[in-house]
């Protein structure tokens, strides 16, 4: 199995926190910005990793195991922000080669030794960069405003047919600060969410066939790579609830080649790492990028996960889900392992509220379902929906909406 380890120097560590400078406008906050520290560590082999410790847990990796993995074998587990700061500061001052993936604040860390400056991942990040990096023919028509005037003006002018995002801050991925306006009621969302900025995008909404998240890796000025794709899940409002690997819904030749090639100018500018690109395929014309993520993406443990296990197994298909519990960890663990052992369901990643003193917060999976085919996979669904798990790409049950108001007003 291929892992982040064999893609960077070996004196390298990663360090996959978004610190929370970088928290609003993100689906990523508090909690849910903890367990991000640990969605690499299915995939991370023998690369030191910094990992939140309710992210990190010991039933988790023998999860991983168990699921056909290697867990990872270097975990430094923090408990807060300044105890992050401190070890990535420990670190690198140790000749440790720190691997942001996501942007961090400039001037918090020291500037070497590192793989990719913090700087150049901001910018990157920013959705402004697909102006510069993607041919023109690649990109919807779009325009960048700037000046919060301006900006008030363009909000007024606002009608269905367009998208807006947010263009202060990097992209947060997980479609967070995008508007899709397809009728009034959105207008008046984006504006209200918009309401004082300084910056934005609009866009063209763009009709297409298919949504791919198209990943490349970045391992010198000349060595880009594919990595591989999958076929993105979001609701209508362009929020990303998961991926799917199908044999037969592949992307184009054209869709990797746009993929390599917004991977190679980025590489030529210092980016090292993985990189992943959300990529539109229409009947009518080329290929379109919408957002570009110059970062491990949420897929690609899943990616480097199927490659190792579903042709092994004889599954064609899988489904990346994301899923929550009330359930507490241990007893949820207890209730999927005979799902593991039967070879379709991987544990990808684990946040335990217990662990982070959160007692009324849901557990957090990230879960790897396969199946021979969609009925398989939707047959599989049944039986962890049946286990107690909410997926987040179906909509939760009368009776776990209720559940889960309920626990707001716990103490």
């Amino acid at each position: 199995m291929i892992t982040l380890a064999e893609l960077v120097p070996e004196d390298t560590f990663i360090a996959p926190r978004l610190l929370e400078e970088m928290q609003p406008g993100s689906p990523f906050v508090g909690q849910q910005a903890e367990a991000l520290s640990g969605a690499l560590l299915a995939v991370c082999g023998s690369l030191p990793i910094l990992a939140h410790e309710a992210a990190s847990t010991a039933p988790l990796l023998d999860a991983i195991a168990a699921s056909g993995l290697s867990p990872p074998t270097a975990v430094d587990r923090f408990d807060s922000r300044d105890g992050y700061v401190a070890r990535v500061c420990e670190r690198m001052a140790q000749g440790g080669r720190a691997w942001f993936t996501c942007p961090v604040p400039l001037g918090l860390f020291p500037d070497e030794p590192i793989v990719v400056p913090p700087s150049l991942i901001a910018d990157l990040n920013l959705r402004s960069a697909i102006d510069r990096l993607v041919p023109p023919e690649n990109r919807t028509k779009r325009r960048v405003i700037e000046g919060r005037a301006d900006v008030a003006q363009a909000l007024a002018a606002l009608r269905p047919g367009l998208v807006v995002k947010d263009a202060r801050l990097p992209s947060s991925s997980g479609g967070a600060g995008v508007w899709v306006l397809r009728r009034k009621r959105h207008v008046t969302r984006a504006r209200t969410g918009l309401a004082g900025a300084d910056r934005i995008v609009i866009e063209a909404r763009v009709p297409y066939t298919a949504n791919f998240c198209v990943q490349c890796t970045c391992a010198g000025k000349n060595e880009v790579a594919f990595l591989g794709s999958s076929m993105q899940r979001t609701r209508a409002s362009g929020i990303y609830l998961g991926n799917r690997f199908d044999p037969a819904a592949q992307p184009s030749s054209e869709t990797c080649a746009l993929a390599l090639t917004i991977a190679a100018a980025a590489a030529q500018l210092g980016y090292r790492g993985i990189a992943g690109f959300d990529i539109l395929e229409r009947e009518d014309g080329p290929p379109v990028a919408i957002d570009l993520n110059f970062r491990p993406n949420a897929s690609t443990p899943f990616l480097m996960a199927f490659g190792a296990l579903g042709a092994a197994r004889g599954f064609d298909m899988a489904d990346l889900i994301f899923a929550t519990s009330d359930t507490p960890s241990r007893v949820l663990l207890a209730r999927l392992w005979p799902l593991i052992h039967e070879g379709w369901l991987v544990v990808l990643g684990l946040f335990d509220p217990q662990v982070a003193s959160m007692p009324n917060g849901p557990t957090n999976m990230r879960l790897m379902v396969m199946g021979r085919d969609l009925n398989e996979i939707q047959r599989h669904r049944k039986t962890l929906r049946r286990a107690g798990l909410a997926l987040a790409d179906e909509r939760l049950s009368p009776v776990q909406r209720i559940a889960r108001r309920l626990r707001r007003f716990m103490p």
